[in-house]
């Protein structure tokens, strides 16, 4: 009798799964991990046959598996209670998830870089590359003992530095010295928060040699304390305490923002919507936008500087809004025309910052269109 029991119950659950993930409602996009969803793929010989087919339905079953936030929470849970340091990429420690990455290829970076610094002319514009690194960088105390497959990003970073013909920042340095200090990255995120971004502002202003604004000067926000990042939603471990976002208060300033793409003007850089859903880290300019052009009338000069980045800069620029008259920002992973083109034909542009974190260079992150 109980062998039958347990027989039919796996059966019954066997059977009202599939029913379950074809029937129920189907979302596009997942705000937990705040990507689209794998949709059903398309039959053809062509897909079965190069088994195209069969890994899309294995992507879309487990994107659409009842219950799957609930069960990567207990999975998370119960691998946590019994000692895992490592769970889908992250290493988890007691107040922090840090990010695994894999080693990048840097090749297409460093020709890309080639190309923009033989096409911009640099006796009138100076180009300077940041390369900011992971928490795993910054935090390697907090990875388990043994671990394999870290990757150094010292080294990376040198490495590119030494393959690039313009202004290189180093601001791994400056993160070690603040992290005595202060938390330089968000404990749940794999971005830099405040303290982080201030970081790159000041080795930012040294290497350009405008006066760095002391943090003190800054005046300071909290815009939300129920921030989830990234890495919490690969884990979704709930007892972890959330992050705190803060920024720079910049109510003083007389602030244009032009979002050219979707052809609108606001008068903040803050994108207070996004504070209710669960990307709140793109509240810093309303997120990742082809060209966005920040205008302070209260600027120290007419300087205009234009950041080719990935979402690392998004939280720095407040910092750096105030020195600039403008500040173009642009994303090539939306920005479709020659990034020096634009460079060349503003002629008020005095610098030019690339800033990404190394990790993009494992999801190209528009690097490709970078010339």
């Amino acid at each position: 009798m109980y062998k039958r029991v347990v027989s039919v119950s796996v059966a019954a659950v066997l059977l009202i799964i599939p029913v379950l993930i074809i029937t129920l409602p189907k979302k596009e996009f997942s705000e937990n991990e705040n990507r689209i969803l794998q949709k059903f793929p398309t039959v053809s010989v062509e897909n079965i046959v190069s088994g195209q087919f069969s890994d899309e339905v294995e992507k879309y079953i487990s994107d659409h598996f009842p219950g799957r936030d609930r069960l990567v929470s207990l999975k998370s849970t119960v691998q946590k209670s019994i000692g895992y340091k490592e769970m889908n990429g992250v290493f988890v420690s007691k107040d922090r998830l840090i990010q695994h990455i894999e080693k990048p290829d840097t090749t297409i970076f460093t020709e890309r870089m080639g190309k923009l610094t033989a096409n911009i002319d640099q006796t009138k514009v100076k180009l300077h590359l940041m390369l900011v690194p992971t928490d795993a960088a910054v935090y390697s105390e907090k990875i388990p003992a043994n671990a394999p497959d870290i990757v150094d990003e010292k080294n990376i970073i040198e490495q590119i530095y030494s393959d690039v013909s313009c202004d290189t920042i180093d601001v791994l340095s400056e993160l070690e010295i603040e992290k005595n200090n202060s938390n330089v990255f968000y404990n749940l995120d794999h971005h830099w928060n405040y303290n982080g971004a201030y970081c790159g502002y000041k080795s930012f202003c040294e290497a350009v040699g405008i006066p760095v604004k002391a943090k003190e000067k800054f005046e300071k926000k909290v815009l939300s304390d129920e921030f989830r990042g990234t890495l919490y939603s690969k884990v979704l471990i709930r007892s972890m305490k959330p992050d705190v976002i803060e920024a720079v208060d910049l109510q003083k300033d007389e602030l244009v923002v032009h979002y050219v793409d979707k052809k609108k003007d606001e008068n903040s850089f803050y994108d207070y919507s996004f504070l209710k859903k669960k990307d709140k880290y793109s509240v810093f300019g309303g997120g990742n936008q082809a060209l966005q052009i920040v205008e302070n009338e209260n600027a120290e000069s007419e300087d205009e500087l234009v950041v080719v980045k990935d979402s690392f800069a998004n939280c720095m620029i407040p910092f750096l809004i105030y020195h600039y008259r403008r500040i173009h920002v642009i994303d090539p992973r939306y920005y479709m025309p020659h990034i020096s083109d634009y460079v060349n034909q503003n002629e008020k542009v005095s610098d030019v910052l690339i800033l990404y974190n190394i990790d993009s260079f494992n999801s190209n992150n528009g690097i490709m269109k970078i010339k």
